[in-house]
């Protein structure tokens, strides 16, 4: 009796050597840069067009010039990156459509370029800039304009939208 009492004691000590593991996880998450609030509330208005100026395909509205601007980068933040998600022309993929609740132009749709026109962004695109270590702020040039993409543009009202996603490095 003695015996067995002093095997079922041991146990317990022997089950306890054996590893256990701990698994442990987690994420790092980088601090991001603040949006300006001019590029939050930005719109871009190009008044209003003659419609006999947009007959022949190609032909185009003045480009606008406008900026997305980030403020406020954490120390360490080299670059950032602007990812363009709109709805497609349906007339040509390089451009975003009218998305015109009512009375919508046709044949026209929403070109956007940096700054010198030299990149053309359309959906899913993206820009990337380097950010300025004294400022810790980054300026993405841009300009836009609205094009006609089939020529025979209708008169009517124009609106497009398009979602920026900002990431950084």
């Amino acid at each position: 009796m003695r015996k067995a009492l002093w095997m079922v004691l041991l146990l317990p000590v022997f089950s306890s050597w054996s590893g256990v593991p701990l698994n442990v996880k987690g994420n790092i998450y980088f601090l991001p840069c603040d949006v300006s609030t001019d590029t939050q509330y930005q719109e871009v208005d190009f008044g209003t067009l003659v419609k006999a100026n947009l007959q022949a395909a190609g032909n185009a509205s003045e480009w606008k010039t406008f900026s997305l601007n980030v403020e406020n980068c954490p120390a360490g933040t080299s670059k950032a990156t602007v990812k363009f998600d709109g709805v497609t022309d349906s007339e040509d993929s390089t451009h975003f459509a009218n998305m015109a609740a009512s009375d919508a132009a046709q044949h026209i749709a929403l070109q956007i370029t940096n700054s010198d026109h030299s990149t053309t962004y359309k959906n899913q695109d993206q820009m990337t800039i380097t950010i300025n270590n004294s400022s810790k702020k980054g300026v993405f040039p841009l300009a836009a304009r609205l094009y006609s993409t089939h020529g025979g543009t209708t008169a009517g009202n124009f609106a497009s939208v398009v979602q920026l996603t900002f990431t950084y490095q």
